[in-house]
């Protein structure tokens, strides 16, 4: 246990009074006991891998064609021969059930090892019975095996199609078949070598109660699973492009899947194992939180992403690459709803009067670090973008304290961000925000002052909290107001208002009549600030799209015109890594003016929109699991003071944003990595 002492309501006798007077921490497993917890562990371990091996049944069916799509990660729905039923029967039978092998007043010192049932797990708190421990694991063994397998492998239904139609369709599959083989067999390792190394060794030898086995591999095995992980990889994969691979939606490219397979198959195995042993009712304490960005090589299963504006040329941007910290306050030991507030131990806390100076105070004055300036948060480093030729670099602050929650053994999470982002005119195209260059700021507020490289930009390169653009470059005075409503499932925006240049044409954003800085979706939205009707625009007039005829969405926020076009030519010499344009021209002179750098006018692309009047703007987020998530917002933006960056994007206007986030739990002590229970957190 991680606590000093726990005693059971139910714990009678003899082992009650042992509990208490010892304490389980100091306890040595009794004989009896390690029965018991072997039982455990092995029912539990034999569920998980039933349900993987559904789930990759289920996808060999689905990606050779004979099944229509399905989500196989849904390890319920993929079992269709009800196997995983008869594992967890077996389970929960054989712990507090007709066979059990684990009696309340027998074995009291191992049951007081369980206490409250963490998430995914549904029993909720204050286990008394093995009978709940065994519906707690049931439930942990099936929804684990899909929330390993969530990042592993999950293609939707629209790439599901293209791999069926592809010409490499066989070899698409192969691979997808050799890649989650070679998982489940990790995954299987992992949990065999550190359950028996438990049992047989340290519960065998009558050790204290704790797990004591998380990363154990005494012979070699699961290092031996994670070399063959890699070689079935090489041979599975290696006929396939980057971008035939990436319609598998894996967690990582070709080159950089094995490790990313490996890291999870161990986290979420040691985790399945842990808790069949032991269940302290420890939550992180705060989590890191990675945003990953799209990658250069064509693979797009990481749909970070940033949308903003009507007109379409706003589209399609990428976002800062960075790490931050978020602080958890969990209600109880399932750890299923948890309080998310900010956490300053990334560098993204900075003095308002010295943005070089690091704070720990946030949201307020900080005597020691500021002298008694404020302590601002940023949303990331400064952010490059360019469109239709009008750069921009922003500057994004969290105003308030975060408003969320969070599940951490599923990953759904749902936080409010209120965000204040001051808009600057870009250095230029090629190169929007000053960076850091040989340790020194190359322009901007600081020039020629120290810096370090923070967020990346998978275009732009990487630009510096030390490095902030010029002031008198600021187009947005003391920010434009944006609130982020980050979810797994965001709500639409629909088209709620009248457009500015054609009123019977219906629009998603305007400004509120009383106090234009707001933006809004409706006059309900201004009303609550007391702040007139959704009905002013003093930016550039605003239409549902740009497009001559009629938007094509495709289903998840993305549209393009149809054949009416407009279509727009770009430079091809400096694009977004995925080859779509940024610099848009007429000629090839138009890119040489621009740099020696940007090629020719040869890129084309048909206009980028949202929808037409009276369309919602639908984002999707995916891959909710404890591992990370990708989250989806859509909001209103409002105008600057430049009229060619309103008219550039499209302001007032619509935007959607997505970003793939990797979450990496931390024990209290704020360096342990958590796995799943709590098991791995020291004592306090």
């Amino acid at each position: 246990m991680k606590v000093a002492s726990f005693v059971k309501a139910t714990a009678l006798l003899s082992a009650a009074a042992f509990v208490v007077s010892v304490g389980v921490a100091d306890a040595q497993v009794t004989k009896d006991d390690a029965k018991c917890r072997a039982t455990v562990q092995k029912n539990t371990g034999k569920l998980n891998a039933t349900a993987s091996k559904a789930i990759v049944g289920c996808w060999k069916s689905v990606l050779g064609g004979k099944i229509g799509f399905t989500d196989c990660n849904d390890s319920a729905t993929a079992d269709t021969k009800g196997k995983i039923a008869k594992a967890a029967s077996k389970l929960t039978g054989a712990v507090g059930g007709p066979k059990t092998k684990c009696d309340d007043t027998t074995h009291a010192a191992a049951l007081a090892e369980y206490q409250d049932c963490p998430s995914p797990g549904t029993a909720g708190t204050g286990m008394t019975t093995f009978a709940q421990v065994g519906v707690c694991l049931a439930t942990i063994g099936q929804k684990m095996a899909d929330n390993m397998h969530i990042v592993a492998m999950n293609p939707g239904a629209t790439e599901v199609a293209a791999i069926l139609a592809s010409a490499n369709a066989k070899a698409i599959t192969k691979c997808a078949g050799g890649l989650q083989k070679a998982f489940n067999k990790v995954l299987a390792t992992v949990g065999k070598t550190e359950g028996g190394n438990q049992a047989k060794v340290l519960d065998k030898a009558g050790g204290a109660y704790d797990y004591g086995s998380s990363g154990a591999d005494p012979k070699g095995k699961v290092a031996g699973t994670v070399t063959k992980l890699n070689d079935g990889i090489a041979k599975s994969c290696s006929a396939l492009s980057q971008a035939d691979f990436a319609l598998l939606r894996t967690c990582g490219d070709l080159t950089t899947v094995g490790a990313c397979l490996e890291e999870i198959a161990k986290n979420g195995s040691s985790g399945v194992t842990a808790v069949s042993f032991e269940m302290p009712g420890v939550c992180p304490a705060e989590v890191l939180v990675t945003a990953k960005p799209r990658q250069s090589n064509g693979d797009t299963s990481q749909p970070t992403e940033l949308d903003a504006g009507w007109t379409g040329f706003g589209h399609n941007a990428e976002i800062i690459t960075f790490n931050g910290h978020v602080n958890l306050s969990c209600t109880d030991g399932t750890c299923s709803d948890c309080a998310v507030t900010v956490n300053c131990s990334s560098g993204n806390c900075r003095c308002d009067n010295d943005q070089s100076i690091l704070c720990d105070e946030p949201f307020g004055p900080d005597a020691d670090d500021c002298g008694g300036n404020d302590c601002n948060v940023y949303f990331g480093s400064p952010l490059p973008l360019s469109a239709s030729g009008t750069p921009t670099c922003i500057q994004t602050r969290i105003v308030q304290e975060l408003d969320g929650t969070a599940d951490v053994g599923t990953g759904v999470s749902n936080t409010q961000v209120v965000n204040s982002s001051k808009v600057h005119t870009g250095i230029n195209q090629t190169q929007p925000c000053p960076i850091c260059s040989g340790g020194l700021c190359d322009s901007g507020a600081r020039s020629g002052l120290a810096c370090v490289d923070g967020g990346v930009s998978p275009t732009f390169g990487a630009t510096s909290f030390d490095c902030p653009p010029d002031p008198l470059a600021n187009v947005s005075g003391s920010g434009l107001y944006i609130e982020l409503n980050f979810s797994d499932a965001p709500p639409p925006l629909d088209a709620n208002v009248p457009c500015s240049l054609v009123g019977i044409l219906d629009c998603h954003c305007q400004q509120c009549s009383g106090d234009t800085t707001i933006p809004c979706n409706s006059d309900a939205e201004c009303a609550a600030a007391a702040a007139g009707t959704c009905t002013a625009n003093t930016g550039a007039g605003n239409l549902p799209s740009n497009c001559n005829n009629a938007c094509v969405v495709d289903g998840d926020g993305q549209g393009k015109c149809d054949g009416a076009g407009p279509t727009q030519s770009f430079c091809d010499g400096f694009t977004h890594p995925d080859g779509t344009g940024i610099i848009t021209c007429g000629t090839n002179a138009d890119c040489a003016a621009v740099g020696p750098t940007t090629g020719d006018c040869t890129v084309s692309a048909t206009q980028n929109c949202f929808g037409n009047s009276g369309d919602s703007i639908n984002v999707a987020g995916t891959f909710g699991s404890q591992e990370g998530g990708v989250l989806g917002s859509t909001f209103c933006i409002p105008p600057t003071a430049s009229g060619a960056i309103n008219g550039a994007a499209g302001s007032p206007g619509p935007a959607a944003l997505r970003i793939a986030w990797q979450y990496d739990g931390l024990c209290d002590d704020g360096v342990t990595p958590y796995t799943l229970g709590g098991t791995t957190c020291p004592l306090p």
